[in-house]
C-alpha cells in the first residue's frame, strides 16, 4: 500500500481489510469527490470532537492510534 496517499485516495478505504486490493487502493477523479465520500461514508456518524484512529496499514502496524 502507498505510504503517502494521493489526494484522491481514501485512507479509510486503504485500511479496510474487508475490501479487496483494487477497492482499497482505488482513487476518485477529484479530491472533492474523495472528501464527499469520506464525510458521507466514514465520518457522518462520528462525534466531531472525537479523535480519529488512522486505519492506514502502516500506521496500524506501528501502533499509531489517532489523528489530532
Amino acid at each position: 500500500f502507498p505510504l503517502v496517499c494521493g489526494k484522491t485516495q481514501c485512507v479509510f478505504c486503504i485500511g479496510d481489510e474487508s475490501r479487496g486490493y483494487e477497492e482499497r487502493v482505488g482513487s476518485y477523479c477529484r479530491p472533492s469527490n474523495m472528501t464527499d465520500h469520506v464525510e458521507r461514508d466514514h465520518l457522518k456518524a462520528k462525534d466531531p470532537q472525537a479523535k480519529i484512529e488512522c486505519c492506514h496499514p502502516t500506521c496500524k502496524s506501528k501502533g499509531l492510534e489517532s489523528i489530532d
